[in-house]
């Protein structure tokens, strides 16, 4: 579920010593009705600002880690290929948003 700031919400932001929100798909909003602008957006929290941390953290807000291995089990026996397709573009599209967080 998408959040809701009024302001555009800072792609990581702290949360508390060793805890930060990394948020992410952030988009801008009108409110057709109230004419109310504001933006969209998700997170994770995570407790270090490490790549590979970051990257597991944006997986598994889509992908549970026994979905994620029932996926690698199909593929390795050949069955399901496009399901693997699917999650391996997720993954990667994962690591861009990542290295554009960790890169502003």
């Amino acid at each position: 579920m998408k959040q809701t700031a009024d302001q555009r919400p800072k792609a990581i932001q702290p949360v508390s010593p060793g805890k930060w929100h990394i948020n992410y798909d952030i988009e801008a909003f009108t409110d057709e009705e109230t004419g109310r602008e504001g933006w969209y957006f998700d997170y994770v929290v995570v407790q270090s600002l490490k790549k590979d941390i970051i990257v597991n953290a944006l997986v598994r807000k889509q992908y549970s880690e026994s979905e994620e291995f029932a996926i690698l089990r199909k593929r390795q026996a050949g069955m399901d290929v496009g399901e693997f397709e699917t999650y391996n573009d997720y993954v990667e599209s994962m690591k861009i948003i990542t290295n554009q967080i960790l890169n502003q």
